[in-house]
């Protein structure tokens, strides 16, 4: 069988990645285009258009940065049906993504994550088979972590030390409103209740050069101002600043609590059952409404896995994290963790029941 693979952000193109691995080792000849979220390592729109339409099967991932994607569409789309059309949803809301209304009436296979999006996805994908697999980077959760004593040691953390991790979205005014409120969130901890905090800002993988500098430089004044130590990490970092190597997933086990603006780490804490907190502030809160209209954020209005605060100050934040901080505060949040997210007890189960299903297609 014949595949092509599309995606422009990070989490979907990794999870493509990995399929193209699985599907190939099942003999079967694979294109991938895959961005991981730069676009500059976006293909050729008409050369995934061109393989796409020799192809007997696409499987697009939803992104916004969706150039390559939605030219795969199109050509599996004008095939009449000669070509399958498969979509891989394993994004927050991405079925719902407008970008790819036109989808809707000719998808034949609809891969999804979480069982709280199946019933609406099947509304609006009539023709699609539907299929839940779990998304295979919760994997990265779980296995093959550092070691959590060699991620304490790099971040310093001190006995007694409440440590609050902050996966950062790679969006400048966002990142900076998320870090500005969670430095004041910090602070009043620790003069209000005598809470030792250490902040930890997660860059995203797919942030440019410049933009993880700022925040380098931002976190650093903002330790300054307030006397919290807060560090700054990312999985690529090269020893040439104090950017701290280590991935955002592997510093969720040592946490205290993760708060997110628009991030899959809330998932990982769920499977670690640490608190969290989806900062929706007046600019994230804007960005979901033009993605996905007022529909419900399912970590928070869904699964409620995790506290939703929407158009919220840092005081807000700063009394929302001191509720979750108590084990009567966080008793609900942590059961409906344990509910919708189950800890993967097998390495590469989630990525063979996809592949499982994508081949189902054609039998």
């Amino acid at each position: 069988m014949r595949i092509v693979l599309p995606a422009g952000d990070f989490s979907q193109s990794k999870n493509l990645e990995e399929l193209a691995v699985e599907l190939k080792r099942r003999g079967h000849a694979v294109e991938s285009f895959l961005a991981f979220g730069k676009k500059e390592l976006l293909g050729n729109p008409e050369r995934a258009s061109e393989e796409a339409s020799q192809a007997d099967l696409v499987v697009v991932g939803i992104c916004d940065n969706n150039l390559v994607d939605l030219a795969v569409c199109k050509a599996a789309i004008e095939s009449g049906g000669r070509v399958k059309l498969g979509l891989l949803s394993t994004g927050y809301a991405s079925h719902r993504h407008e970008a790819f209304v036109e989808t809707r009436a000719h998808a034949d296979l609809v891969i999804l994550s979480e069982q709280g999006a199946c019933e609406e996805t099947q509304r609006l994908f009539p023709k699609a088979k539907v299929v839940v697999t779990g998304d295979p980077i919760w994997d990265q959760h779980v296995f093959d972590l550092q070691p959590q004593e060699e991620v304490a040691k790099l971040l310093e953390i001190e006995a007694g030390e409440c440590v609050i991790l902050a996966p950062l979205v790679r969006d400048t005014v966002r990142d900076f409103l998320l870090a500005k409120d969670l430095a004041e969130a910090a602070l009043l901890l620790k003069r209000k209740d005598g809470v030792r905090p250490r902040v930890i800002f997660g860059l995203h993988p797919g942030d440019k050069p410049e933009g993880k500098e700022k925040m380098r430089r931002l976190a650093s004044s903002l330790s300054e101002c307030i006397e919290v130590p807060i560090k700054v990490t990312d999985r690529n970092a090269d020893g040439t600043t104090d950017i701290v190597p280590v991935k955002t997933t592997d510093i969720v086990p040592v946490c205290n609590i993760v708060v997110t603006s628009i991030s899959s780490v809330d998932t990982a804490a769920a499977m670690w059952e640490k608190p969290s907190i989806a900062y929706l502030h007046w600019d994230a809160d804007e960005h979901l409404r033009k993605l996905f209209g007022d529909a419900p954020w399912q970590p928070t209005d869904v699964d409620m896995v995790s506290s939703g605060l929407r158009k919220a100050s840092a005081y807000d934040l700063y009394a929302q994290i001191k509720i979750l901080l108590t084990p009567e505060g966080y008793a609900f949040q942590k059961q409906r963790q344990e509910h919708c997210y189950p800890r993967p007890t097998e390495k590469g189960a989630i990525i063979r029941t996809m592949a499982d299903e994508v081949e189902k297609l054609f039998r």
